[in-house]
């Protein structure tokens, strides 16, 4: 993340989205997002990606205790259709930008309200209701068994004393404990309520007193006990939920690994198999990469040579140059190459030494990697050429002096057989002749 937003490399976008979306799809989210504080929404895949006022409320609280915080179910407008979500906020590591966070956006009409009304028993009245307080008021979060569009909608005063959701949520009713009151609709009902942890929620599971009383008396217990098996099978349903995701994020956690482990291995297998020395270095200088010929070149084993620097393999002069060049690649953070002489196993050789910089997820300097080729033998041959003409110019600055000494030999003749009133014997010699 901070290396697409500092440098908007869409390949690093790509992958990005890709694992924002695996994560969605295992998960089962409607949509996943990445915000920062002010709500602007980076990148995101799934559904729409608009920062309503509860979210960023949640986002600057998630932001300030640094936990995994989520929204209470609110409503949104978008393209002019109403919707309503519920958001869960993380942020971001150390490594990423400051206030940024995930956003990871529950489906409400995919898995909270089918969960809700899915009842484990056969029931011509029994339902499950969410519910939480609004002022003076109890609010109904989901869809009702017997009214239509009434999420987030439906509000009963608790003035109405004998209303069971009225009850539950002004504290009037104890966790648990089975009570009589009316439900919604005004119908006699028996319910018990547990509070939702961390939020302002209470689940009541309710029933018709007439469809207990039609029954037997000697049924009424079982029935009351079916009430709390219902929110007790919703619990554990809850609970297996999370445990196959969780089995599912880390099947996809080790395929990611094997991926890994696989790509570390292709890599082992070419650096090993280079006739060129590959290595790679920390910060102080010790060997974290150091392939197989580099060390036939050194004498010496790749495991040998991990934890160790170049003054522990190389003489003190050459370590020297060797680490003077590693300080000049991170300094100047570009890669460089260098032509170096350096005394091995083999003799003395000469490599071409390609030296960069490496990054760790910050883009900071922790690093270097090398790729040294031996180019002894053109090194030679270059040194050769460069003697050979170095002997031609010689020759040739021998010759051309030669040349200017005998043209003044013949001048001088011209000038002295002028002064005896001969003509010059030689005519092509050049210069001025003294005719005195």
């Amino acid at each position: 993340l901070p290396r697409w937003l500092r440098d908007g490399d869409s390949h690093t976008r790509d992958l990005i989205l890709v694992q924002l979306d695996a994560m969605r799809r295992i998960e089962g989210f409607q949509a996943v997002m990445v915000m920062d504080a002010a709500g602007v929404v980076a990148l995101g895949v799934g559904g729409h990606h608009q920062a309503a006022g509860p979210l960023l409320d949640t986002a600057a609280r998630a932001l300030a205790s640094g936990r995994v915080e989520f929204t209470d179910l609110y409503h949104d407008q978008v393209d002019g259709e109403e919707h309503i979500h519920l958001d869960f906020v993380a942020p971001l590591g150390p490594e990423a930008p400051t206030g940024f966070v995930v956003v990871l956006r529950l489906d409400r009409d995919a898995f909270l309200f089918p969960f809700l009304q899915d009842w484990p028993l056969p029931s011509a009245s029994a339902e499950t209701l969410l519910v939480r307080r609004d002022g003076d008021a109890v609010l109904f979060l989901n869809a009702l068994r017997d009214r239509t569009d009434t999420a987030m909608r439906l509000r009963l005063p608790l003035g109405a004393g004998s209303l069971l959701a009225g009850q539950v949520v002004s504290g009037q009713v104890l966790p648990g404990e089975p009570v009589r009151a009316l439900d919604y609709r005004g119908v006699p009902v028996l319910g018990l309520a547990l509070p939702v942890a961390g939020t302002a929620w209470y689940l009541i599971a309710k029933i018709d007193l007439a469809e207990l009383t039609a029954a037997e008396r000697r049924d009424l217990l079982w029935l009351g006990s079916a009430l709390g098996l219902a929110l007790v099978l919703m619990l554990v349903s809850a609970l297996l939920l999370y445990q196959r995701h969780s089995l599912r994020l880390a099947r996809v956690h080790q395929q990611e690994q094997a991926a890994r482990l696989h790509d570390l291995q292709l890599r082992d297998a070419v650096v090993d198999a280079s006739s060129d020395a590959i290595y790679a270095k920390d910060l102080a200088g010790t060997y974290l990469l150091f392939n197989r010929a580099a060390a036939d070149f050194c004498a010496t084993t790749p495991e040998a040579a991990l934890g160790r620097d170049d003054q522990a393999i190389f003489p003190p002069e050459q370590a020297a140059l060797l680490m003077a060049h590693d300080r000049q690649v991170m300094a100047e953070d570009r890669t460089i190459t260098f032509q170096e002489e350096l005394t091995t196993a083999q003799g003395s050789i000469t490599f071409l030494a390609t030296k960069g910089p490496l990054y760790d997820a910050a883009g900071r300097v922790v690093g270097l990697f090398g790729i040294a080729r031996d180019i002894t033998e053109r090194a030679r041959a270059e040194e050769e050429n460069r003697t050979q003409l170095d002997e031609l110019r010689r020759w040739q600055r021998l010759v051309l002096g030669r040349e200017a000494r005998i043209l003044e030999l013949k001048q001088e003749v011209n000038t002295l057989l002028a002064r005896t009133g001969q003509g010059p014997r030689y005519p092509s010699a050049t210069g001025s002749v003294d005719s005195g």
